[in-house]
This record gives C-alpha cells, structure tokens and sequence, in this order.
C-alpha cells in the first residue's frame, strides 16, 4: 500500500494544461519538494543500516562475539544433524507406503 501511495503522490493531480503559470510551478516544486526528501530518507537508511553493520562487525570481532559465533555453528550444526535424521525418517517412510500401495495394485489386478 505504500508503494501506491508513494507513486500516486508524485502524480500532479492537474495534468491539464492551465493558463496559469502559477499551477505548474507550484506542482513542480511539489514534485522537486518530494524527491528531495524521498533522497534523504534514502540516504539516512543507507548510513543506518551501514553502522549497524559495522557495530555488529565489531561486536561479532570480539572476544565475547567469537564466543557467540562458536555457540551459534554448534547449534546449528546439531541442528543440521536433526533436519537430516528427520528427512531420512520421512523418505524412508514415504517409500515404505509406495511400496506397500504397489503392492495393494498388484493384489487388486490379481483378483480381477
């Protein structure tokens, strides 16, 4: 819904030429008004999101970071070991149940 707002606001409302000067210039200076600040907004969330960036570099650098990133390969390595038992378990059912349903057709083509 933003999007929409967004573009639609940049839309001069009257696109219809006027006699007057004054309307254009007015829409114009709108138009110029927006993108300046749409500029700075960008801008800002760009430097925003580069020092959080560089603080968690900073942070994630140090003795207590280091320790946090040994933590978080551990969990999720036995994390990766669990997904992959659980997968495992979850094939092999599936081709118990395929195997068990070629079987129930071959009985159903015998009788017939």
């Amino acid at each position: 819904m933003k999007f929409a707002t967004v573009i639609f606001r940049k839309i001069p409302l009257n696109n219809f030429k006027t006699n007057t000067m004054s309307n254009d210039t007015e829409n114009e200076k709108d138009l110029h008004t927006d993108n300046n600040n749409d500029a700075l907004k960008y801008l800002f969330t760009f430097l925003g999101g580069l020092a959080a960036g560089v603080a968690l570099g900073l942070y994630l650098n140090s003795k207590q970071g280091k320790k946090i990133r040994k933590q978080v390969k551990q969990r999720m390595s036995a994390l990766e070991l669990e997904i992959t038992d659980k997968v495992n378990a979850a094939m092999d059912e599936i081709n118990q149940l395929a195997e068990k349903g070629g079987m129930l057709k071959e009985n159903k083509s015998d009788k017939a």
